[in-house]
């Protein structure tokens, strides 16, 4: 399958598509089908530079409609009301099989484009009935560049509803750098991420996603002067639970190791995490004020162990700076609802022989 304007590669190219084992019986109306296969398909997703999807835009083409179609339409509309409801085929498919598929994403939106591939896709389910008395078994397994993806679960046509245990490991952070490059000043220069999740959806309750989720040898720096602004070794987010309907986030605790942050005050009196913002280009629409409230956040424990900071005022004469080592504690009671909950407590050494202490309210 091709775009006109895209010619060189298809949109979507499947080399095979096998069904096998099908049975149909009439007057009782059921079809079987042993099993639905398809091996090493691949699909080219583009994003242009004004940020549209070259797929959206030749489905959204203008079709050509007949002059009586809406008489048409409308008669067998009448007709369909008139008739007495016919009898429900019933469909039996034992399983669908999807192998070593791969999707190509391309985005010219951003500077550079970016660029993933997601291969190694394999999506399997059944055994299938339709009408749909019971939830329909999911499993989909899928790699990035070195990272994997693990889904199981269960999907409810019927009532509906979603429920999905989504495992991945050593996923690289390093992708997603054009796109910070689009809002901040930053270089995400290594890191990669984990997690252990489970989401859950229904119409009533809505999104619910639970679990822990981490990242490992994450290093960021600041573009404007190319210094290490931060870095951990591990960071773990434990008993997180997102629910959208009410739009809440709340965590258990974060654990961090090995955590190096670095704060500098310039001779303005400005912080360097606040000159990370990059200013939208002239002539940018500003963004339209959201009426959404916003979400309410909640983190109970943030856990500090073998950790640094380097921490430099230039608003004084002389200028200070000194680095903070072995920096341990912990920051308890962070909530966006209570803003001045936050606890601290904090211990460090300052070299050669200073001890340092962080107590108090944030």
């Amino acid at each position: 399958v091709r775009l006109p304007k895209q010619l060189k590669q298809p949109l979507f190219d499947l080399p095979a598509l096998d069904i096998s084992d099908i049975a149909g019986a009439w007057p009782e109306q059921t079809v079987h089908i042993g099993k639905i296969s398809a091996t090493a398909a691949v699909l080219q997703m583009q994003r242009d530079s004004r940020g549209n999807l070259a797929l959206l835009n030749a489905l959204a083409q203008p079709g050509r409609n007949s002059g009586n179609g809406k008489t048409a339409n409308t008669a067998a509309t009448s007709a369909a009301e008139t008739t007495t409801p016919a009898k429900t085929w019933q469909l039996t498919l034992d399983q669908l099989a999807l192998t070593d598929w791969a999707i190509h994403w391309r985005d010219a939106s951003t500077q550079p484009a970016m660029k993933a591939t997601l291969d190694k896709i394999n999506i399997s389910t059944g055994p299938l009935l339709w009408p749909a008395p019971k939830p329909l078994p999911l499993q989909i397994s899928a790699q990035l560049q070195k990272g994997q993806i693990a889904i199981d679960g269960e999907v409810d046509i019927q009532q509906p509803a979603v429920s999905l245990n989504l495992n991945s490991s050593a996923l690289p952070l390093t992708l997603v750098q054009p796109y910070l490059a689009q809002q901040l000043a930053i270089e995400l220069k290594q890191g990669t991420a984990g997690s252990e999740l489970q989401l859950k959806w229904d119409p009533k309750a809505g999104v619910r996603l639970t679990g822990n989720a981490g990242v490992q040898q994450l290093s960021i720096l600041n573009r404007n002067d190319h210094a290490r602004l931060l870095a951990a070794q591990r960071l773990q987010v434990n008993g997180l639970d997102l629910q959208l309907e009410r739009n809440q986030l709340r965590i258990n605790n974060i654990d961090t190791d090995g955590l190096f942050g670095q704060v500098l005050i310039s001779p303005d009196r400005q912080l360097n995490l606040a000159q990370l913002a990059i200013a939208p280009k002239a002539g940018t629409a500003a963004p339209v004020a959201s009426a959404t409230k916003p979400m309410s956040i909640r983190i109970d424990t943030v856990k500090i162990r073998r950790s640094a900071m380097l921490f430099g005022d230039q608003s004084m004469t002389p200028g200070f700076a000194t680095g903070i080592e072995k920096l341990e504690g912990r920051v308890t009671g962070l909530d966006s609802r209570d803003v001045a909950s936050a606890k601290v407590d904090l211990k460090g050494v300052v070299s050669p022989s200073g001890e340092v202490s962080i107590r108090g309210q944030m």
